[in-house]
């Protein structure tokens, strides 16, 4: 038997089980062990909105194993109850849902379904508790990789985003390589998911393809359909950069005024039509500037 330092695999492995099982009888975990009626699922996840679809799915498909799990006689005869409630992707809906869950309906297990921003308030929320979670849909990468976060009683089953980011950033530096795009943007949706997978992807580059230049970072509103207003006013913003430099106004505060202007780009001339905002001084060279883009 191969030594792990001065203890053998065999013995980590008795030993570990020994406290798994200690843990399991004193503190009651998990509540499904116990139970004598059937096993309570509690399933906080999303059934409106534009991404109700995914809510619909996973609802589906977890009705479809129940289904055929008490249908071939469950857990020694007893069967899983499903009560899945819509949180409208809101992550204080999500905490009240499953907070319901535990204190009214009694449920044994949770089944998160909700995106990244709802799934960090639902794992607060059984941290507290101790109610056995599954997460099932978020890739947000800190969920149970950030030590301040993840808890003994939850566990993922959907990848993380890292995966995707190192897997994505290989790729990229092949691009960077046979193309030679050493300039780069990024557009992501403004969410915990959104900035924890751009952060990753952006991280994992620097290791495979270091002395790239970042020009700029857009952040849609989550669920928001279109991206065309955050791309356009990326794009002007790196093409603003150069004539900029002569300003006395950081960068920042020039795409803080152009987002606040936002109905530029539903203009077929793309003129800034707010009065007020035109007679400021420096204002005045933006527009110039930007009309000759």
């Amino acid at each position: 038997m191969r030594k792990i330092n001065k203890y053998s695999r065999r013995k980590i492995l008795k030993t570990t089980s020994a406290v798994a099982a200690a843990i399991t009888i004193n503190s009651g975990f998990p509540a499904i062990l116990r139970a004598d009626d059937n096993i309570k699922i509690g399933v906080p996840t999303i059934l409106s909105g534009r991404v109700a679809q995914l809510g619909i799915s996973v609802s589906n498909a977890l009705r479809m194993a129940v289904n055929k799990f008490n249908n071939a006689g469950g857990l020694d005869g007893r069967n899983i109850e499903l009560i899945i409630r819509d949180s409208r992707a809101k992550p204080d809906e999500a905490a009240r849902v499953c907070r319901d869950f535990i204190n009214s309906d009694k449920v044994d297990a949770i089944i998160n379904a909700e995106a990244s921003g709802a799934t960090f308030a639902v794992q607060e929320v059984i941290r507290e508790s101790g109610t056995l979670c599954l997460h099932t849909v978020s890739e947000t990468t800190s969920l149970t990789a950030d030590p301040s976060i993840r808890a003994w009683n939850a566990f993922r089953f959907s990848r993380q985003g890292i995966h995707d980011a190192v897997g994505s950033a290989r790729y990229a530096k092949k691009v960077i390589e046979e193309k030679g795009l050493k300039k780069w943007m990024s557009i992501n949706p403004d969410y915990a998911y959104g900035r924890d997978s751009d952060d990753t992807f952006f991280w994992a580059l620097e290791k495979f393809a270091p002395g790239f230049e970042m020009l700029g970072k857009g952040w849609p509103k989550f669920f928001q359909p279109d991206y065309t207003e955050v791309i356009i006013l990326e794009e002007n913003i790196k093409r603003l950069k150069e004539s900029f430099q002569f300003f006395d106004l950081p960068l920042s505060e020039v795409k803080n005024l152009l987002l606040e202007r936002t109905k530029i780009y539903k203009l077929s001339d793309h003129q800034i039509d707010c009065e007020k905002l035109k007679k400021n001084q420096i204002v005045k060279k933006i527009i110039n500037i930007y009309e000759n883009l």
